[in-house]
């Protein structure tokens, strides 16, 4: 088992048996990576997974609270209760209910699991600048020092995102290419060649993160540096 659809508990055969194996089968998946330090994408997959399981309840609930009506049933597409005037119960939604109260506190377990990795982890994280930081922050150089010998060098380009309702920042990575550590490579001679190979950036913002552990980076280090570089900009863009 390697993932469940967003929908998972609503989809397809309601057998509460059934789907207690498919959530089971889906957090020792989830517990697989985490033994491995491999926090994404199971940790942001949980996140949602558990967030889908309590939107379903709050839905629910406020429509028994708002309407004199039973609920029939729910919309696997947009996980919403359907109701109408009748006095006959859904067996099959009593199964999901049943299976959604069996399912938040297995999900909260690893969920709390995973961010006590997460955490330990970023506490072995150290954030820092290369040289002078210039007034555009928007775009630059994300280097992830390894605790092996070598240093990963990515651009990254932070975006605004508005939607109708809100507006939010998103920061995206593209790997330019790696550097051993010696004494010729030292991060301020790191920048300076970065700067003579892309002249597009001749006065790039660059951003160290250093881990004291050894994590896997595609699945944990990067997903994380990005996120501490993504608080660290806004907070700069705050003041």
């Amino acid at each position: 088992m390697k993932e469940l659809t967003n929908n998972w508990f609503c989809d397809g055969n309601a057998d509460f048996e059934y789907k207690k194996y498919v959530l089971l089968a889906y957090l020792q998946y989830v517990n697989r990576h985490f033994k491995d330090t491999k926090l994404y994408p199971a940790l942001g997959e949980l996140v949602n997974h558990y967030r889908n399981l309590n939107h379903f309840i709050e839905s629910k609930n406020k429509l028994v609270d708002g309407f004199p009506k039973r609920i029939d049933g729910i919309d696997p597409k947009k996980l919403r209760v359907i109701y109408k005037r009748v006095a006959k119960d859904d067996n099959t939604l009593e199964n999901i209910e049943r299976l959604v109260k069996y399912s938040l506190p297995k999900m909260k377990a690893y969920l709390d699991n995973g961010r006590e990795i997460y955490d330990f982890i970023e506490d072995n994280l150290k954030l820092y600048t290369v040289g002078i930081v210039p007034i555009r922050k928007e775009e630059g150089y994300l280097i992830l020092a390894r605790k092996r010998n070598d240093y990963l060098v990515y651009n990254y380009v932070m975006s605004l995102f508005s939607t109708a309702t809100d507006s939010y920042r998103s920061l995206q990575t593209k790997f330019i290419k790696s550097y051993r550590k010696n004494i010729i490579n030292t991060l301020p001679n790191i920048k300076t060649d970065l700067i003579r190979s892309h002249k597009n950036l001749p006065n790039p913002a660059t951003y160290v993160v250093e881990s004291g552990i050894n994590i896997p980076v595609k699945e944990t280090f990067l997903p994380i540096a990005k996120k501490m570089l993504a608080a660290h900009l806004m907070t700069a863009e705050g003041k």
